[in-house]
């Protein structure tokens, strides 16, 4: 393990258990401490060769030992072992609450649970202000006992749950700060998420070099570590940077490297569906969204991403091909998630999805809804939608407002678009945003729209094909050869 050959010693591990006549796929917790002591060494081997769900019922094995025998400091190590969390999982916070009971309450032993606890109670139950306390109470702690180490994780996992709040700001000052002691401390684990965050947070600030920069630095990290888990999202942060740029070749590159690690992968999988539906392979596109509903139908229902990319991908991929599929199918994957009292911001911002149905559909009604709803967004999320994969919000303003017939409004959202992309460098959202922006200046057709529609279908020609964007090059051709006409 100390070396990183997660493989080697997960055969070692299942070697002393079977030798202990342990099942390996039990639930009962483990029966003496040499069969804890390994459950917890396998859980952690597992966790590492990408086996998550798997690891998490290992490790609350024998955690369930150790707290049963009073084995405060055993029961501390596997509660704050930083598993990466599975979509669905119940028992993580019930863990940490049962060791923090175990402990004094201003402890630093509390400290380092209530820095594990911040993360998990938002990542499993939304609660961002039982985070934000356990956050500071856990800095409190590290800043008393001088624990530099204690400061830096808790850096993180703030970050983490600023994240799914959406706070932009928040994220990328934690998690520079706590890449800078991680540096220092030569931790690379827990510099990876930072690094992964600081990528897309990078995105959002339109600091696209940025974003490369620490994409590849975590890729480098998490190659030393060896943890696949951890590599897989170091390829998506790789793949979120070029696909901004339209870099599609980079693009696939990184996503198919990290689906190999990682054959499930919700995120992977989507960004692989639009990557290969904005580059007109539809067939395969719409192989990686079955995969993408296998990985849902698998998953038990609720707010997580396994939910949360179905709801939105589908109705960007039946945009993008004209083929209006499978809308059905998104609205209930919304439902499932939209529903639920542990719903972030995060994954309440698929309601992207809803309003590029109601586009799909013609629904004027469904617009003004989703117009309404998604102008209380603060504005500076348009270009966090775009670091998540699916239109900015000023397009699909744009868009829901052209739907809605109100086509000054509409033009007013097409420019905060343009501007957005031709500062930032989006080159794909501004081809998007052209063609887009050209069709609803050829139906209001006021004066100088004409020309204006023009030169806005010439500039998302070129820009479609030098990105290599077949559909929409195709798209905007129809339209040039129309106003030809």
């Amino acid at each position: 393990m100390a070396s990183y050959a997660h493989d080697e010693a997960q055969a070692y591990f299942q070697r002393g258990l079977a030798a202990k006549d342990v099942v390996l796929t039990g639930t009962e917790p483990a029966s003496d401490g040499e069969a804890a002591a390994l459950l917890f060494g396998f859980g952690r081997a597992q966790g590492s060769t990408g086996q998550l769900a798997d690891a998490w019922e290992t490790l609350r094995r024998a955690f369930d030992y150790y707290a049963e025998a009073g084995d405060v400091t055993m029961a501390i190590a596997v509660a704050e072992y930083p598993l990466l969390f599975v979509a669905g999982l119940t028992s993580a916070v019930h863990m940490v609450e049962r060791t923090l009971s175990l402990v004094p309450a201003d402890s630093h032993e509390a400290g380092r649970l209530l820095s594990r606890y911040g993360l998990l109670v938002n990542l499993e139950a939304g609660d961002h202000e039982r985070a934000s306390d356990a956050f500071d109470r856990a800095l409190a702690i590290a800043e008393r006992e001088g624990d530099v180490a204690l400061e830096m994780r808790t850096l993180a996992n703030a970050a983490d749950t600023d994240w799914y709040q959406l706070r932009s700001q928040e994220v990328l000052r934690k998690s520079l700060r706590a890449i800078e002691l991680a540096r220092r401390a030569n931790d690379p684990r827990t510099e990876a998420w930072p690094r992964f965050l600081s990528t897309f947070e990078s995105v959002v600030a339109c600091d696209l070099t940025g974003a490369s920069e620490h994409a590849q630095e975590m890729l480098a990290q998490t190659e030393r570590l060896q943890d696949r888990g951890l590599q897989a999202l170091a390829c998506l942060a790789n793949a979120i940077a070029f696909r901004a740029q339209g870099d599609w070749l980079a693009t696939r590159e990184y996503l198919d490297r990290g689906l190999n690690l990682e054959t499930k992968q919700s995120w992977i999988l989507s960004y692989l569906a639009l990557t290969e539906y904005e580059t007109g392979n539809f067939r395969q596109g719409k192989t990686y969204v079955e995969q993408i509903l296998e990985v849902m139908r698998a998953t038990t229902p609720g707010p997580t991403g396994e939910y949360h990319f179905p709801a939105w991908v589908i109705p960007v991929v039946c945009r993008i091909s004209g083929v209006v599929d499978g809308l059905d199918i998104s609205r209930e994957a919304a439902q499932v998630v939209l529903s639920s009292p542990y719903l972030t911001p995060r994954l309440a911002s698929l309601r992207v999805g809803n309003a590029l149905i109601a586009v799909l559909e013609n629904d004027v009604t469904g617009a003004k809804e989703r117009y309404d709803d998604l102008l209380q967004r603060p504005i500076e999320w348009a270009a966090s939608d775009l670091a998540a994969g699916w239109p900015s919000t000023h397009r699909v303003l744009g868009m829901l407002a052209h739907t809605m017939g109100t086509l000054d409004q509409a033009a007013a959202h097409f420019e905060d678009s343009l501007d957005l992309c031709r500062e930032a460098g989006f080159g794909p959202e501004l081809a998007w945003t052209c063609c887009d922006y050209a069709d609803m200046l050829l139906q209001r057709n006021s004066d100088g729209d004409r020309s204006k529609a023009n030169s806005l279908l010439d500039e998302s020609l070129a820009v479609s094909t030098e990105l290599g964007m077949r559909p929409l090059m195709e798209r905007v051709l129809s339209r040039i050869e129309i106003l030809s006409a």
